[in-house]
């Protein structure tokens, strides 16, 4: 029987197989629970497999834990499961309870600075908010600018989301921030002539721009449960978002918070897991929960002003209606991550010291787990109940699971295997999630990743250079390796490269023969290397098969 038809896509038999042997692998009786819940397809089964839940507590060994864990978790994040779930209903009700939630904390704030509520925090609301006037300083006179996001804006989305593009769209900007976006074009003119359409540098005037009253609310794939809610910005306020943004993190480096770093808080969560004296923190809808007068309390004035001013103050919701939002920022905006980082740093660090923040990844002493929960709620914040250890044997943070000192991350299926591309993801984070988590005794998938490869033949290398190529360990590889030769060390094999093919010069209207925009982009910041790489988008990539050398090879002694 073929696995494959002639088009080269999965039959729905050949996926569900490589499902069920999966789960078969993990040999643990949730395994079975999972797959006896998906193979029978119905939506109450499978509202059954995303919600289910692994207690640590139930478990003695971490063998038995991690096997559970990871059957759980494989299925609970495919956005193509027929749950009969309304994910943007249910992202689009999570968006207006945080609404209300900032609505109420508002008041409350209100309330504090008119004397009419008491608070229990008024020395550590003090700390927080010396705290954040230490870190971030003064408000500069110039900002080094952060560059284009790789996000759509109100001007430029589908394959206008290169910065070669994003150039020469049109000047979508809120009426607070068109001072802002005018300083930027008027020490940019290759910008503006990019944006007119002009040969050679111009002055922009006010009539240029586009006043729009705010962003626009769009809904994106995040689970088999939820969408997620995001909102993309004003054309020139996320590029002054993002100057902000830059900023901010580089003061918070200053201070040993390294948005650029994961690694810090996923190895104190594996030293939590092992010791129990770290507590992870995890919380709901975090972005959408700083409430505007959270950040007009806490945050120096001048601070306030100019974060205030390049914020969008009004969304466009699904249903076509605009409202005030009650949030200072979303998902979306160009300083919301860090903004949040810098508050939740603030609030944590005012009940104790030893913190560590990502995102609204905080680790905290487990001494002082509930004093810091208890803070963030009171400033408006919700926390994730199912997802924050202050005790027990697991701990998670940043995307590391672990149980008693040990790496637990599961495998996370996104999508249901339609194709051989889809094949060689699976087994490569199969094999990742074997290496990572050292399970020597778990022999069962050296075999089933061989026996994949056998099944849908593909080409082979090392683990660290890409998904082009299946995943494997030194022994199986050397039968298609070639030595470099002379004083080069190291061994060359071959993979699949995403490439972009040339001798397309127009795309929507904009073309590459815009010399301003490709002036902006070759020397702004992120310059890009290639002009040809930063104008393409999907429909205009094709996969090429390369030689790589590699001069080292991760061994993984379990297959």
């Amino acid at each position: 029987m073929s696995h494959r038809s002639r088009d080269g896509r999965l039959s729905a038999e050949s996926s569900r197989k490589l499902i069920r042997e999966y789960l078969e692998a993990l040999d643990s009786p949730r395994a079975l629970t999972c797959w006896i819940l998906f193979e029978s397809g119905g939506e109450a089964e499978l509202v059954q497999l995303v919600n289910l839940t692994v207690d640590p507590l139930d478990y003695n060994l971490v063998r038995d834990f991690r096997a559970a864990y990871a059957a759980t978790k494989f299925l609970s994040k495919v956005d193509d499961l027929e749950t009969g779930i309304d994910k943007t209903g249910v992202a689009v009700e999570a968006a207006m309870k945080a609404e209300l939630r900032c609505s109420s904390t508002n008041e409350t704030w209100r309330g504090l600075l008119s004397g009419r509520v008491i608070s229990p925090y008024t020395s550590a609301i003090q700390r927080a908010i010396s705290r954040i006037a230490a870190i971030l300083g003064p408000v500069p006179q110039t900002l080094e600018s952060g560059g284009w996001s790789k996000g759509r804006t109100t001007s430029s989305s589908g394959p206008q989301l290169s910065p070669y593009l994003k150039y020469g769209c049109r000047l979508d900007v809120t009426a607070s921030a068109l001072r802002y976006a005018r300083r930027e074009l008027r020490d940019s003119p290759w910008w503006g002539a990019a944006a007119l359409g002009a040969d050679a540098p111009v002055s922009v005037l006010k009539e240029a721009f586009t006043i729009t009253r705010g962003n626009v609310m769009l809904a994106v794939p995040k689970n088999a449960k939820t969408d997620r809610i995001i909102c993309y910005e004003p054309h020139m306020n996320i590029w002054l978002q993002l100057k902000v943004g830059s900023h901010i993190r580089g003061r918070l480096k200053r201070f040993g918070v390294d948005l650029d770093d994961q690694v810090i808080n996923q190895r104190r969560a594996k030293l939590g897991s092992k010791t129990g004296h770290l507590a992870t923190i995890d919380l709901r809808s975090a972005s959408d929960t700083v409430s505007f007068e959270l950040v007009r309390q806490l945050l120096p004035i001048d601070w306030v002003c100019l974060l205030d001013d390049l914020r969008s103050k009004y969304t466009l919701w699904p249903d076509g209606v605009w409202r005030k939002n009650e949030k200072f920022s979303s998902m979306g905006n160009g300083f919301t991550f860090e903004l949040e980082s810098l508050l939740f740093y603030a609030i944590s660090s005012a009940i104790s010291t030893d913190v560590s923040v990502y995102g609204d990844d905080i680790i905290v002493p487990a001494e002082f787990f509930e004093e810091v929960v208890r803070f963030l709620e009171f400033c408006g914040f919700e926390v994730n109940t199912s997802k924050s250890y202050g005790s027990g044997p697991f701990r998670e943070s940043c995307g590391f699971d672990a149980y008693l000192g040990s790496s637990c991350t599961p495998v996370y299926l996104r999508t249901l295997p339609k194709d051989l591309e889809d094949v060689v993801l699976l087994h490569n984070q199969v094999f990742r999630f074997c290496r990572e988590t050292g399970m020597v005794e778990w022999r069962p998938f050296g075999a089933l990743l061989k026996k994949w490869r056998r099944l849908f033949p593909h080409l082979v290398g090392p683990f660290g250079y890409g998904d082009g190529h299946y995943h494997v360990t030194w022994d199986e590889a050397v039968p298609s390796l070639k030595k470099a030769s002379s004083w080069v060390e190291g061994w060359w094999f071959s993979t699949l490269s995403r490439v972009y093919r040339k001798g397309v010069d127009s795309f929507d209207g904009a073309t590459v023969r815009s010399f301003p925009a490709a002036i902006c982009a070759s020397t702004g910041p992120k310059r890009v290397r290639s002009l040809w790489g930063s104008t393409m988008d999907r429909r205009y990539y094709r996969y090429k098969k390369i030689r790589v050398l590699a001069s080292f090879w991760p061994e993984a002694s379990w297959v």
